[in-house]
């Protein structure tokens, strides 16, 4: 679970660097943690986690955000793949 997290993060900063270089070792980097904004960045064009939907609930404010893929699996006829392409994460500060 820890080397599948590591690589999502990493894919996730190759792209956010992608879009912002300027953010190298401030906003994106090996010891800086990871903002839920950044999978706006590779939802919507990298080629497994576009299939995506990701769910963060914050443990501090109660809230959820919600991230859709833009080739997430769409119609009441697709639960199943909905299901087993939803990812859940809690954020812990």
């Amino acid at each position: 679970l820890k080397d599948t997290a590591l690589h999502f993060k990493r894919a996730i900063e190759t792209a956010v660097l992608q879009a912002h270089p300027e953010w190298g070792g401030s906003r994106v980097g090996e010891d800086v943690q990871a903002f839920s904004d950044f999978l706006f960045y590779v939802l919507g064009n990298h080629a497994l986690l576009s299939e995506l939907s990701v769910a963060v609930f914050d443990s501090t404010s109660g809230g959820v955000e919600l991230y859709i893929g833009r080739h997430y699996p769409s119609g009441a006829d697709r639960i199943e793949e909905q299901r087993s392409n939803l990812l859940t994460l809690r954020y812990l500060p």
